[in-house]
């Protein structure tokens, strides 16, 4: 197969998917009283191992999805509805995000990082409402709890780890995951037509927390993680997963947004942008030629899901229907590019399962847009995790084909 000798190829198309990819792109805590403060950190024994690779690529799935399903959450206050279905998937979120963390550092401090985390989603949310009510002094007063939220995540995740995760770079690489949050919700509230933007730009910053985060687990105890959550191959994994779990949320956002009767118009722009890193980083490892017949598909499929939702929207079935089959043949055709260019027989099954799996999960959120149905948070969620088994198989595909460069 043909490369652009002006592209990088191997470990140094790895590197460079993650830079194009990544940069394109409830109560009040009390401070010595919160959970970060109150137990040794001690660490129970933990049943393993514990895969390196797959923590790190999680945690990036994990994290990222908080950050969307936040923003849904926070919108749906600043809009006058209710942010309970939001919330709700959020709750299954943070229990995710908290087993996976349990897996490694113990039930007792799981837990404290589990009651940590979902306090800090509950003060966004309460700093929602605060700029719905124009509550200047509850604004500034959420925001101080935030801080103080933060401050002790980095301190139980110092303890959890013995110092691996130090207490003063976690606050540090804590900050900006906070302040990017509040500019999202401040987007909401002026009905910016960049909030698209910044909500990608919030959640952007989350797999670098879970590089730092994958990096101290597996130090802290190599006796429970196995391999190297810094390996050529786990960057790969962790970049494709971020790219593709972000376009299944800006695609949730971009049909919600048009089932909701507002212009869609910024919403696609952003989506687009994610589409086009995509394409960069597909393009990284297999030239442009590969990476124009990737995006083409793919920019393809984010219209026929923007289609979908204009033609429930106008309650139009034939439409429906056309859109349902439009996606169907991306599916299929999707699958026979990338079965092509990894090789046939590396992704071919893989491609037809997980790509069928992420069209049909796609539909049903739009659906349940379109009914008005709370579950469509969850189905956004199982969505996701649809589409990182398909960033999973890619991976492991392309590990395969390029075995001398991943060894």
């Amino acid at each position: 197969m043909k490369r652009m000798h002006a592209r990088p190829t191997g470990a140094a198309a790895v590197a460079a998917v993650a830079v194009a990819v990544l940069a394109a792109g409830c109560g009040a805590p009390k401070g010595a009283g919160s959970a970060a403060s109150t137990t040794s950190s001690t660490t129970t024994t933990v049943k393993g191992p514990v895969d390196a690779v797959a923590l790190r690529a999680r945690l990036t799935g994990l994290l990222q999805g908080s950050v969307y399903l936040t923003g849904f959450a926070t919108g749906a206050v600043l809009n006058g509805t209710d942010p309970g279905p939001a919330t709700t998937a959020l709750e299954t979120n943070s229990t995710r995000l908290q087993d996976t963390l349990t897996g490694v550092i113990g039930p007792a401090l799981g837990a404290q990082f589990g009651t940590l985390w979902r306090q800090h989603i509950a003060l966004f949310v309460t700093y929602a409402r605060a700029k719905a009510a124009a509550d200047q002094a509850g604004t500034a007063k959420t925001l101080a709890d935030l801080d103080q939220v933060r401050a002790n995540a980095a301190d139980l995740l110092d303890r959890a780890t013995h110092g691996q995760l130090a207490k003063e770079a976690m606050s540090d690489e804590l900050k900006p995951h906070v302040s990017s949050v509040v500019s999202a919700i401040n987007a909401q509230a002026t009905k910016d037509p960049a909030v698209s933007d910044k909500l990608k730009t919030a959640a952007d910053r989350m797999p670098s927390t879970a590089d730092v985060l994958a990096a101290g687990l597996s130090k802290t105890r190599p006796d429970l993680v196995s391999g190297d959550s810094m390996s050529a191959a786990a960057s790969l994994r962790a970049s494709l997963t971020a790219a593709f779990e972000t376009h299944v949320y800006l695609a949730g956002l971009a049909s919600g947004t048009v089932l909701a009767g507002r212009d869609p118009k910024p919403a696609v722009a952003t989506l687009d942008k994610s589409s086009a890193a995509l394409g960069d980083a597909v393009g990284s490892v297999y030239g442009d030629a590969r990476a124009k017949q990737f995006l083409a598909l793919w920019r393809a499929q984010t219209g026929y899901l923007i289609d979908d939702a204009a033609a429930h929207a106008a309650r139009d079935a034939g439409k429906v229907k056309q859109a349902g089959a439009n996606l169907d043949r991306f599916a299929a055709d999707l699958g026979s590019v990338l079965a092509d260019a990894t090789h046939d027989g590396l992704f071919s099954q893989a491609a037809a399962a997980d790509l069928v799996d992420h069209v049909s999960t796609m539909e049903s959120v739009v659906d349940a847009q379109a009914g008005n149905d709370p579950s469509q948070y969850a189905k956004l969620e199982l969505a996701a995790d649809h589409i990182q088994g398909l960033a999973d198989s890619l991976a492991s595909a392309i590990v395969t084909q390029f075995s001398s460069t991943f060894s």
